[in-house]
């Protein structure tokens, strides 16, 4: 009897569709699912843009339109607040906040201990600042 009634089939494929795309809807359509699709897509942007050289890294600010090289050996850390280091057996040396507010740019040393060993590196990033 199932074998040859399509029209059967058809229904219960349709039923099936529907009830796929309704539970897909309603999920999405919760307040806490909207909640939590707009933070992950808050979280993941990123206004950098990072391309490694040999000397090192350069990173590019996108939006505000600058860009700065990092010396070599440096990496980088986070998306929206970024910050740079040299990693030193397993840690961080000459960490480096990088914020940019209002139109200033910020580079603060997270340990303000290392400012004589990393006051050169921080010369060099200021003095490869392009805008």
């Amino acid at each position: 009897m199932y074998a040859k009634n399509y029209f059967l089939k058809m229904i219960i494929l349709f039923a099936a569709t529907f009830a796929g795309l309704f539970a897909v809807w309603y999920a999405l359509i919760r307040q806490e699912s909207v909640d939590w699709l707009v933070g992950q897509v808050a979280h993941q942007v990123s206004p950098y843009a990072i391309s490694e050289i040999d000397a090192g890294l350069i990173i590019t600010n996108v939006v505000a339109g600058y860009e700065f090289k990092l010396p070599q050996g440096f990496k980088t850390l986070g998306a929206r607040n970024l910050s740079f280091y040299l990693e030193d057996g397993g840690g961080k040396k000459c960490e480096i906040r990088h914020k940019s507010a209002g139109g200033n740019l910020f580079f603060e040393l997270v340990n303000e201990k290392e400012t004589n060993i990393c006051r050169r590196y921080l010369e060099q990033i200021r003095g490869s600042l392009r805008f």
